[in-house]
């Protein structure tokens, strides 16, 4: 049977409609508390069996006592709070448990990234398929205008009517003309559209080919088929209008003036360099040079100079141009010889002139030597010469491949008579002694090697005022007559100890008697910084990092797959690209993707 509740009792403790049954129990555990009261009392009664009313009263007082007594034992005392510092201390621990649980988890991905040979940066490509390519439709759904122009684009492009959608055949413009239109003329009209498209996309698959092709041999076809088309149009204009055919070889003339003016085809222009700054980031510039430059050769290029070409009159130009050049070569090669003998006999008439006499026993024994000396030399000379003018005929022939028609007989050539050779020897080295004799006290190198030596040396020197003897010298001390250097000496090593005060002997350098010897006692601050103190990471031995610095890099010493390897950044990005930092899902994802490349 369920106890019944005072619902007076139950309104007051009622707060709120959450605790109602909360309120029922506690009211449930009073009554019962209440009931085992009163029969404790009936029990103490029949005990003692008091006849009397007071005494009921002292037994009711008794039993509050001791109840009031065990509450007193059932209630806990609180605790004292902690000081501010300890709850810092204890919130800070648990904390750092807490992150350092979180951060285990990323532990490997950063012991395979600080292990890695090289790191590719955005690493969250693993989010989406990174097998796969977007193609230009997905691209233009998550594509989103941002600059002004880009905007301006987009708005033209919605309100415009000739648009194709990837599901429609034909845009609304086209419709709207169809619709006006009968059947028969409709049919017609998209056939004829048809055919334009299928001949546009065949134009721009042949232009994409052509632009691919590198073959000399079929720029050179094509820019002789350009020539002879607008010969050809010249020729027409002339017949049908020869006002036209005027102006059109003005324009063309004009053009190749104005280019030729401005220089604007090279590439050390002012204009070309400027552009090269932003040529690596736009590829329009990158166009816009290469189209200089082109029209720069073309203009720059000889009329009818090509090779392998197939008109008459082509051939004979070229035959003509190549004649013209071995001439003018020849020519200069003549005209240079003769001025080295005209060159020669002056200079032989001013030494004769000089009345040098080789009879002079001052330095007989030496011009004799000299001069073997400089005819095996002039020997050796006349027969490189010889040497070179046939290396350079050979290499004119394999330039341009094309017979001689000019046989060089070198016999023919002005020679410098052997007497006047032999005057102008022995007056150069006559002069070549006077100049020995007067520099021959005169040692220039070892002049340089001693004040390189002094400069080192005064470099090296201790500097005076740095010490603290010589900074507090003079401070606490007595002067005036009567006081010597001796007892200020003593007084001061007293107070900062013998070692700290400087010697007045300065010692003696290792390379002081060594003439030819520098020895830098200082050691250079600049070398100490660069010189590891520990094998640095990822290396535990001294022997294999010494061997990784020891490994040259060169092109000449490895093959070209070992020394790409070797040359390879340790980071790599990608332009344009934002850096991330690592989520969880690309962790998950990156799993996901082994896991698939595993199976």
């Amino acid at each position: 049977m369920k106890e019944k509740i005072d619902f007076n009792d139950l309104l007051v403790n009622i707060k709120s409609t959450r605790n109602v049954n909360e309120v029922k129990r506690k009211l449930e555990r009073e009554q019962r508390i209440e009931e085992k009261q009163k029969k404790r009392l009936e029990n103490k009664k029949e005990k003692r069996k008091l006849p009397f009313d007071d005494n009921e009263e002292a037994i009711e007082l008794e039993i509050a006592v001791e109840e009031q007594k065990r509450n007193r034992l059932n209630k806990r005392v609180l605790d004292a709070p902690l000081h501010r510092q300890a709850l810092q201390r204890i919130e800070g621990k648990l904390a750092y448990r807490q992150a350092k649980n979180e951060l285990r988890e990323w532990q490997p991905i950063v012991d395979e990234l600080r292990v890695a040979e090289q790191i590719h940066f955005p690493q969250d490509e693993f989010l989406d398929n990174p097998l796969k390519i977007q193609s230009a439709e997905e691209r233009a759904k998550t594509f989103t205008p941002r600059t002004e122009l880009e905007q301006k684009i987009m708005e033209v492009l919605g309100k415009s009517k000739s648009n194709i959608k990837n599901d429609e055949e034909f845009s609304q413009a086209e419709k709207e003309i169809l619709k006006a239109m009968d059947v028969k003329e409709a049919k017609q009209k998209c056939e004829e559209m048809r055919k334009m498209r299928a001949l546009m996309s065949f134009h721009s698959a042949k232009l994409k080919r052509q632009s691919k092709i590198k073959s000399k041999q079929f720029h050179r076809i094509k820019k002789r088929q350009k020539r002879r088309d607008l010969i050809k149009e010249v020729e027409t204009l002339i017949v049908k209008d020869p006002k036209k055919a005027a102006e059109k070889v003005d324009e063309l003339e004009k053009d190749r003036a104005f280019e030729r003016a401005t220089l604007k085809h090279r590439g050390t222009n002012k204009w070309t360099k400027q552009i090269r700054k932003f040529a690596s980031r736009n590829p329009e510039l990158r166009k816009v040079i290469g189209e200089q430059l082109q029209l720069g050769k073309s203009l720059k290029g000889h009329h009818g100079a090509e090779n392998n070409s197939s008109d008459e009159s082509e051939e004979e130009e070229i035959d003509e141009n190549i004649k013209n050049k071995e001439e003018t070569k020849q020519q200069k090669m003549v005209s240079a010889a003769a001025e080295k003998v005209s060159n020669l006999n002056n200079s032989s008439k001013e030494m004769l002139n000089l009345n040098v006499s080789s009879e002079n026993p001052f330095y007989r024994s030496a011009l004799q030597n000299i001069k073997r000396e400089r005819k095996i030399a002039e020997k050796r000379k006349q027969q490189k010469g010889l040497e070179e003018i046939k290396e350079e005929n050979k290499k004119g022939e394999k330039k341009e491949k094309e017979p001689e028609f000019l046989d060089l007989n070198v016999k023919k050539i002005i020679q410098i008579p052997q007497e006047l050779m032999n005057e102008t020897g022995e007056t150069e080295d006559a002069q070549y002694a006077f100049l020995a004799e007067a520099y021959e006290e005169d040692d220039v190198l070892g002049n340089e090697f001693i004040k390189r030596k002094q400069r080192v040396e005064e470099e090296e020197k201790p500097k005076k005022g740095n010490s603290r003897y010589e900074l507090m010298r003079g401070w606490g001390s007595w002067t005036g007559p009567g006081i010597s250097e001796e007892n200020e000496k003593e007084r001061m090593e007293r107070i900062l100890g013998k070692e700290l005060i400087p010697k007045k002997k300065n010692k003696q350098r290792k390379d002081a008697q060594r003439k030819g010897l520098i020895i830098r006692e200082c050691v250079s601050e600049s070398i100490q910084k660069l010189q590891p103190k520990d094998v640095p990471f990822p290396f535990t031995r001294i022997q294999d990092f010494e061997a990784f610095v020891q490994q040259p890099l060169g092109r000449e010493w490895n093959t070209p797959i070992a020394h790409n390897q070797l040359i390879q950044p340790t980071i790599h990005t990608k332009a344009g690209r934002i850096i991330r930092p690592l989520d969880k899902k690309l962790k998950e994802q990156k799993k996901d993707f082994l896991e698939t490349i595993d199976e």
